[in-house]
């Protein structure tokens, strides 16, 4: 079926697909795990039953937090009553995220899973078999979708932090994401995990970092890179201002892993 890709697929936590864009009509369910889908000028956490909708020819990235299974289907080609109907879930230029509440995202997955015996076997009226689908599936979407964010939870502001220690991540822009005031997060995130958002960051960088200084051989340069600093004098300087040993001392004295 040249028209058509459809599969479920799953993914580690390091799954990235790198901004691309493609010439299909793309209809992405996250049926299990943490994702996030980055544009250009955005960047948005999806969660279980996050529906992304994606015109043709749009860049974009998704990349996993946590092990991920998606439900996929792309189009390449699509009458115009059934375009009409995909673009009643989204625009021309910019696709859509839309949630399913779990009793719809179960239905969703049976349909997918239904949808996906039936294109396994040799169809006698193809295209118009797979036509009728897809409008079922975009009906579907139209009757239970819930437009807008999904509030994320602290425990994914957490593995979000884990997940990229190499960045700087701004707590106010995961307090917004949450739904909270920045000084709520906090407060919040310290009642669960006993610190508070920027230490809970400094602890797993300290963590990976003595990690990769006992395990691998990488250079300093590269290991200050992977937890997020722009050079190796502000690494040293931070690991040695907490340890009372620069990284190259502790790696030479194979200090004691604290994790």
């Amino acid at each position: 079926m040249e028209f058509i890709n459809s599969s479920i697929n799953t993914h580690s936590h390091k799954w990235d697909m790198g901004f691309h864009k493609h010439q299909t009509y793309e209809i992405s369910i996250l049926l299990e795990g943490n994702a996030v889908f980055q544009l250009e000028n955005a960047e948005f956490f999806l969660q279980e039953g996050s529906v992304v909708i994606i015109p043709p020819n749009l860049p974009h990235r998704i990349f996993a937090i946590t092990s991920v299974r998606w439900g996929v289907i792309e189009i390449t080609v699509m009458p115009k009553e059934l375009k009409k109907l995909f673009y009643r879930l989204t625009h021309t230029e910019y696709p859509r995220i839309i949630s399913l509440l779990q009793i719809y995202r179960e239905q969703y997955e049976v349909l997918f899973r239904n949808w996906l015996k039936m294109i396994s076997q040799p169809l006698i009226e193809e295209k118009k078999v797979i036509f009728t689908w897809i409008e079922i599936f975009l009906l579907f979407l139209l009757q239970h979708s819930k437009t807008g964010y999904v509030p994320i939870t602290i425990e994914t502001t957490a593995t979000y932090i884990r997940s990229n220690l190499h960045q700087e991540i701004r707590m106010r822009d995961l307090a917004i994401l949450t739904g909270f005031s920045e000084s709520n997060f906090r407060r919040k995130f310290k009642e669960l995990y006993g610190i508070n958002p920027k230490q809970f960051q400094q602890y797993y960088r300290m963590a990976e970092a003595k990690w990769l200084l006992v395990y691998t051989k990488k250079s300093l340069q590269i290991i200050s890179e992977q937890i997020g600093f722009s050079n190796i004098h502000s690494f040293s300087s931070w690991f040695k201002q907490i340890e009372g040993l620069s990284p190259s001392e502790w790696r030479k004295n194979k200090g004691e892993l604290v994790f």
